[in-house]
This record gives structure tokens, sequence and C-alpha cells, in this order.
């Protein structure tokens, strides 16, 4: 599936375009992940100069890297090089090639502190070739400032100015999309199925662009059960049924429903 899409982006670039457009829509940003350069040059490693983390390779540069590791919501970095012969390594589990059973930096990339040529000297890759290179490390994530519970659809977090409406992120394995934010609290449709401890990060991912779409829509149709095309334009309760729908300004952007109406008294 990555190599498909590898392909996807070069030809999106000797096109001239960019794979990583939005669809046209003024008033909604396209979700992206952050990447901060780290100190240095090589692999990525961390404070002890290691890199034995899962990961993957491809012969592409840091353009290419990138986006790739914005499209895996498992890739929490990459090393990459400018030049024309160049090759990249994604800190990912997806479709993983070394270390696979390691996920230290993939659930936690605060642990990815600098560049170093000598964080991969057991590649075979060689490490001449990499002294110029750049890591680039994902900087959007915060962490948990309570613990998250098996079968919770909210989630507390330290710092929730990393995300809006309508974002996707990651706890571990588990990607969620937000469907409303209320003070720390990001509030989710799906309830998570694991336990996580305070201080487990939470890594903001790249959500399919229509799922952010639909997500952002402040003019949902009618609700089941209700007659009408839009929320915006009024829905009332089909025959038999009964109750008010009434447009919000946070998702599903309606409250209310119609249910069952009762049969009247002496019916």
């Amino acid at each position: 599936m990555l190599r498909l899409l590898q392909l996807c982006l070069l030809c999106s670039y000797f096109r001239g375009g960019s794979a990583t457009k939005s669809i046209s829509s003024a008033s909604i940003p396209e979700t992206r992940k952050k990447f901060v350069e780290k100190p240095g040059g090589g692999w990525c490693a961390s404070t002890e100069g290691e890199e034995k983390t899962a990961r993957n390779f491809f012969k592409i540069g840091c353009w290419g890297a990138q986006n790739l590791c914005e499209s895996d919501p498992m890739c929490v970095a990459f090393s990459c090089q400018f030049s024309t012969d160049a090759v990249s390594t994604l800190y990912t589990t997806t479709e993983c090639k070394r270390h696979c059973e390691t996920l230290d930096w993939v659930n936690n990339p605060q642990l990815i502190a600098r560049a170093d040529v000598n964080a991969g000297s057991v590649n075979s890759m060689g490490a001449s070739r990499w002294s110029n290179a750049k890591c680039f490390a994902q900087s959007a994530y915060t962490e948990l400032s309570h613990e998250l519970k098996s079968g919770s659809t909210s989630l507390e977090v330290r710092d929730p100015s990393v995300f809006n409406v309508g974002d996707g992120f990651r706890v571990n394995a588990e990607i969620k999309a937000i469907t409303n934010i209320s003070s720390r609290t990001l509030h989710v449709a799906t309830p998570f199925s694991g336990m996580f401890p305070t201080g487990t990060k939470v890594i903001k991912v790249r959500l399919p662009r229509a799922l952010q779409l639909a997500l952002k829509d402040t003019d949902p149709p009618c609700p089941t059960n209700a007659a009408g095309v839009k929320v915006s334009s009024g829905c009332s309760c089909n025959a038999g049924y009964a109750g008010t729908i009434n447009a919000t300004n946070e998702y599903p952007y309606y409250s209310g429903s119609c249910t069952t109406a009762p049969c009247p008294a002496n019916s």
C-alpha cells in the first residue's frame, strides 16, 4: 500500500501538483501533521544515540518521505537525504522492515532527540552517505492528563490547542476522530477498547479528507425518521414519530431526534 502511495506521489510531483493539496473548501483547513527538524546529521536518534526502533525504508527524498509519513498514522518521524539517489527512513510500524517489535518511538515521538550518523551504524546502507541526512520528528502531540478507561468516548489532555474538531489522533494503535472539544476534553464517536495511564501520548494523525469534511459539515442532512433536506432549512418528524430537530454549533450540528409517537389515550 505504501509503495503504491509512493508512486502516486512521484507522479503528482512530475505533473507539478501536490499530493497533499486539500479539496477546495475555504473554511475547512486540512489536518496535517507537524514536523520539527532535530539537531545534528544522520539517522534519527534517542538521547542515548540509538535508532533501534520500528522503521521502513524507501528510495525517495525528503519531500516524498514527508508526504508518506503524513499519510501514515503510525509514522512519527523520518530521516532523509537531499540527493538524486536519496534513501529515506520512516519510523513506523506500517510494512515495517527492521526492529518491528520496538514501539517506543511510535508511541512517544518525544523520545526522538537528534540526528546522529552513528545511530544507524548497524544499518547495511552505510553511515558515510548519511552524514548530511536530516531527522524530522512529529511535534503535534500532547498527553493524557487523566487515565483513559476502556469504553470511554472522551479523554482529558494537557494541551487541547494541538487539535481542532474534525482532527484525527492516535493513542498507541487506536485511531479516533474528534467530534467535539470542551475545555481540555476531547470527545469521540466510538469508545476506546484499551486502557491507558496518565501521561500516555495523544498523537495527531492525518484523517482521510472525506472524513474530515463529514465531521466538519455544519449543515448536516435531516436525521433518521425526519423529513427535509438539511437541518438549516428545517426538519419535521415523519408520520408516527414525534420530536424536534434544532441546529447547533457543535458536531453533529443538530440536537433532538424523532422517536416513535405513543398511541393517544383511549386508542
